[in-house]
């Protein structure tokens, strides 16, 4: 029997044209939200979203912390 490795993505991105810390707050809001916890970070100078996820395979995961990120 073959042995299956976790599957996990590690997903940055960005609002065009946020503000400086706009990323950080509203990480902050949807964790203080308790229906994710997402991080800021920056690449290559820029401050971006990190989202981790533990299986980005399940349907209806991705959408639902969208629409609460961006509302």
């Amino acid at each position: 029997m073959a042995s299956r490795r976790p599957y996990h993505g590690i997903v940055c991105f960005a609002l065009r044209g946020a503000a400086e810390g706009e990323h950080a707050r509203r990480a902050q809001v949807l964790a203080g939200s308790g229906f994710a916890c997402l991080s800021s970070t920056r690449l290559k100078g820029c401050e971006v979203l990190r989202l981790r996820t533990i299986n980005p395979l399940r349907n209806g995961v991705i959408g639902p912390i969208n629409r609460r990120l961006w509302s």
